[in-house]
């Protein structure tokens, strides 16, 4: 009897052990990841923004051969992009951009003017304004690393042709005694707009920023991005008058692919 129960003492044990060996492993399914975005290759987007613009530098106008130093303005970007993925990490998209580099300068100036009413000259206060209009046709390849998540960082070249290079000069009354005689206001148009000389037909930049992929759904994405733009050319032969520009761009992304 003692044999017996010595005997099944070992034995339960090694069948309960064999019973455990000889059931599969099955270990737990990954949980999908809905919250992350779909493995896409392409895309397709339309690019809105603001450029912000500064002009270190200065032009002379033709009809006085005034000049106006480091100017500064506002303006839009609007344009178009194709997108593609190589790896998880690693993508481009080529931009086609209208880009916007308007600026405007202004500067103080004391001049003796003769007052229509008795011949008489005194020294009176003028605000001298040079409005520039810089309009470009712009292709801008982007490289964008994701070191994590959806963020990106990128930088790329922009060569582009200009579609628009204009200036007006302008004089405004600083004393609100006193107005312009051929206009009747305190303002007065003293060269209207005209073509700014010797202007660059082509310009080149290289440009470098953030941004990052929101996923609206799995076929939309809105990123936000930010970026600056360095030229590598001039606004005219000008030596030293260049447009330097910080750009916030929104855009819609739409998977193709």
């Amino acid at each position: 009897m003692k044999i017996a129960t010595s005997l099944l003492l070992l034995f339960v044990p090694a069948l309960l052990y064999s019973q455990f060996r000889a059931q599969p492993v099955i270990s737990p399914e990954p949980m999908p990841d809905v919250l992350g975005p779909p493995p896409v290759q392409w895309m397709v987007g339309l690019d809105a923004g603001l450029n912000v613009n500064q002009h270190p530098g200065s032009f002379k106008t033709k009809l006085c051969e005034c000049t106006f130093s480091d100017g500064s303005g506002r303006g839009i970007l609007l344009g178009g992009e194709i997108w593609h993925r190589f790896s998880r990490r690693i993508a481009i998209s080529f931009k086609v951009l209208y880009d916007d580099l308007q600026g405007q300068y202004s500067s103080i100036l004391e001049n003796d003017t003769t007052l229509m009413d008795d011949g008489t000259k005194v020294p009176l206060d003028y605000e001298r304004i040079g409005d520039v209009r810089l309009t470009y046709l712009m292709f801008n390849p982007m490289l964008q690393y994701s070191p994590f998540g959806e963020l990106y960082v990128m930088a790329g070249p922009a060569v582009g042709i200009t579609a628009r290079a204009e200036y007006q000069y302008r004089l405004r009354h600083l004393n609100p005694d006193y107005v312009f005689v051929s206009t009747q206001t305190d303002e007065s148009v003293i060269e209207d707009w005209t073509d700014i000389p010797d202007a660059n037909t082509i310009r080149i930049d290289v440009r470098f920023g953030l941004g990052y992929n929101l996923w609206l759904s799995r076929a939309v994405v809105f990123s936000p991005e930010i970026s600056y733009s360095v030229p590598m050319t001039g606004i005219s032969n000008v030596s030293g008058w260049e447009a330097n520009t910080l750009r916030a761009v929104g855009v819609i992304k739409f998977v193709i692919k």
